[in-house]
């Protein structure tokens, strides 16, 4: 009993310097945030308000208690920016990054009170960008670099993946949908040309009237990188995306920007 007291107090002080650790980290980050937020004239907010996890993205699929700690938002010229930290507690259960690790763990001892423990514990911490497509009414699309191979391994992922024209682009981006025809019309040569340039690192979501970019978490200071990222790809999508599914571009100069490539 005695040793069993012991190891609960250690849990329980373990935790507490793990969420005094966090409040301070997060304290610090959102400073920074907002830094940058006044020199680009935006503004730096603690929390969601503009209820971006609420989105038809499905990054939501990914975890459970998801947050948005920190937003930067406002418009720049005359493009909304919301780019954004989310975090959330990853789900081990069919998780493609967890599986890839482990292999699949039939038959292994004492797993599901380790699956359970790891649970409360593995946190993902992302940065995204959003920008809202005024009167789209776009299928769903993911376009996801990160991990593209442990994804491809899942089989839900895999009765949807889409394989495009470019074997390069195959090997480096993992493409899911249930709309193939909007899917081509989404991705066409120019698009895949930008893609590989510029987002190795990143996963897309198309949804509704929504593009998401999500990243690995950045330093406030490349919060930028990913408005312009998003506002990259939108700039450079085919004008066939607008006209058969709706809406209207958010970005300045777009016939330009989509033959200067």
């Amino acid at each position: 009993m005695r040793y069993f007291l012991i190891a609960l107090g250690a849990l329980v002080l373990g935790l507490l310097l793990e969420w005094a650790w966090v409040r301070l980290r997060e304290v610090r980050r959102y400073h920074a945030v907002r830094a940058v937020a006044q020199r680009l004239g935006l503004q730096a907010t603690h929390g969601d308000p503009h209820n971006l996890t609420r989105l038809p993205f499905r990054i939501a699929d990914r975890g459970t208690n998801q947050r948005v700690p920190i937003t930067m938002h406002g418009t720049r010229g005359t493009t909304p920016v919301r780019v954004f930290d989310l975090e959330y507690r990853r789900s081990l259960e069919g998780s493609p990054e967890v599986l890839d690790f482990v292999g699949t763990p039939t038959g292994a001892v004492g797993w599901e009170a380790v699956r359970r423990f790891l649970n409360v514990f593995t946190r993902v911490r992302l940065t995204c960008a959003a920008i809202e497509i005024p009167q789209g009414r776009w299928p769903n699309v993911s376009i996801d670099a990160r991990g593209a191979a442990a994804r491809r391994s899942t089989r839900q992922a895999l009765a949807r993946t889409i394989d495009l024209e470019s074997d390069e682009f195959n090997r480096v981006f993992h493409v899911t949908s249930d709309d193939r025809k909007f899917t081509f019309t989404l991705i066409d040569a120019l698009t895949m040309h930008w893609l590989l340039g510029n987002a190795r690192q990143l996963d897309i979501e198309v949804g509704g009237r929504w593009v998401l970019v999500v990243s690995e978490q950045l330093p406030p200071a490349r919060w930028p990188d990913l408005h312009v990222a998003v506002t990259g790809f939108v700039a450079r999508l085919p004008n066939l995306v607008f006209e058969d599914h709706g809406g209207v571009r958010p970005v300045a100069s777009v016939v330009e920007e989509r033959h200067r490539g």
